[in-house]
């Protein structure tokens, strides 16, 4: 199965590392496009704040 893991701020590389390790395949999702080739999506802590700009 394919989780993406948004790739905007917060530790992204390892929220992907422990999804392989768990059996998935882990993708990075940067922008709104890529949402579909995904099954889920990880969203990593952050600031809420500066998350919701860069979201936008």
């Amino acid at each position: 199965m394919k989780i993406g893991v948004l790739a905007l701020q917060g530790d992204f590389a390892l929220h992907a590392q422990a999804l392989v390790r768990a059996g998935a395949e882990a993708v990075e999702v940067r922008k709104p496009a890529e949402l579909d080739a995904v099954g889920g999506l990880i969203i990593p802590g952050g600031e809420s704040t500066t998350l919701l700009h860069l979201m936008r």
